[in-house]
């Protein structure tokens, strides 16, 4: 049931701000955006030993994947400064309280799609609360089938989905 309801999805539009990749999309006359946050291969590792608490090495750049829904509407979408959205507290966690997650995770599951295959990532970080946990897994599980060269490491409320060598795992 989970599966077939994140079939769902509804238009987007992409962009770039300040070096960030992301998607904007409306509905009931709310804005989301799904950020893509690129990360050099430190930013990643603190990323991997701090919140994950995996004892592995990451050996290239990565992006860090939000959600969000946005608090004040976009007047602009073409002209926002999305690191400052983020860091002002202006986006928040993708809980609608609309009815509408699963047409929500369905379009976010489609821009994935849509960013991996034009953007080729070598590493992609996601955080899922645990409350968001069965859903975030189903998105995990849409993209392994979809790009099989992808592997995931779930800790604590961290997904890693990574390429062979891009990390590697100290035993």
């Amino acid at each position: 049931m989970l599966n077939e309801t994140l079939d769902s999805n509804i238009p987007y539009s992409i962009h770039r701000s300040g070096g960030i990749i992301y998607a904007y999309f409306r509905i009931k006359d709310k804005d989301y955006l799904f950020p893509f946050i690129s990360h050099n291969s430190n930013l990643v590792n603190y990323v991997i030993s701090n919140h994950a608490n995996i004892d592995a090495i990451a050996n290239t750049s990565g992006f860090e994947i939000s959600f969000g829904l946005v608090k004040t509407p976009i007047r602009d979408i073409e002209n926002i400064d999305v690191k400052q959205l983020i860091m002002s507290g202006n986006l928040t966690d993708i809980t609608t309280g609309t009815g509408d997650a699963f047409l929500v995770f369905g379009t976010v599951v489609k821009i994935a799609i849509e960013f991996i295959t034009k953007f080729n990532p070598n590493i992609l970080i996601m955080g899922a609360k645990p409350e968001r946990q069965a859903i975030y897994s189903t998105f995990i599980s849409r993209l392994e089938k979809k790009f099989p060269q992808y592997k995931v490491i779930k800790s604590a409320e961290i997904f890693i989905i990574y390429k062979d060598g891009a990390i590697t795992l100290n035993s």
